[in-house]
């Protein structure tokens, strides 16, 4: 079968397929890269170059597969061994960096979110050691950190992604129903208006508790 043989849909999916597939791979082959380098750097004894490269490798990100969490895990252990060598600043940016990493791929779900748990503490302890008032009193304590690391603003991804797809629904179900409900000659179908009409209605009461859950 020739190219100029196949539908339009059938073009737009493999079209679809074929960038999908060259964004994984860019991002498979990028990730392992970077965190080749992290590796090598952190066995030269170059902690800081290390968190550089770990922090780009946990960014590139795949839903399967792909290097996020050996390089998530990579920057852990080099934030603990920061602080345990006696290098707190250098330990909180990795946790810093850790915690941004897995935030900035969160999607339906968070992934790593044990290892987010783990950053938000570590920050917390971090940051409390250092904050100080203008005056010179301590400032936040760990508990105050902690709070302010787990405050999210963001729609929650669950609910977010179902209102989409039940707005997505809820319009395709009204189009279609709005065709199928009347006659060729213009007048209403009423049982198939039903029908179409309640489901519609029941698409649209999930969209707004789905927006209402975000």
């Amino acid at each position: 079968m020739t190219t100029g043989a196949l539908r339009p849909a059938t073009v737009a999916l493999l079209a679809v397929v074929a960038v999908a597939s060259a964004i994984a791979i860019r991002v498979a082959v990028s990730g392992r890269s970077d965190l080749q380098t992290a590796v090598a750097c952190h066995e030269a004894n170059l902690p800081s170059t290390a968190i550089d490269f770990a922090s780009r490798a946990a960014r590139w990100y795949l839903p399967v597969g792909g290097v996020s969490r050996p390089a998530r895990e990579l920057l852990r252990d080099l934030a603990r061994q920061a602080d345990a060598s006696g290098h707190p600043e250098l330990a909180l940016r990795a946790w810093q960096e850790l915690r941004g990493a897995v935030r900035s791929t969160r999607w339906i779900l968070t992934p790593d979110a044990d290892l987010l748990d783990e950053a938000d503490h570590a920050i917390a302890k971090g940051m409390a050691a250092i904050d100080r008032l203008p005056d010179g009193r301590p400032g936040l304590d760990e508990a105050g950190h902690l709070e302010f690391l787990q405050r999210d603003a963001m729609p929650h991804p669950g609910p977010a992604t179902a209102a989409v797809l039940l707005f997505i629904a809820w319009v395709s179900v009204t189009a279609a129903g709005a065709w199928r409900s009347m006659t060729p000659e213009g007048r209403l179908k009423g049982r198939a208006a039903l029908s179409w009409g309640l489901a519609s209605a029941a698409l649209l009461a999930g969209w707004l508790v789905a927006l209402w859950r975000a």
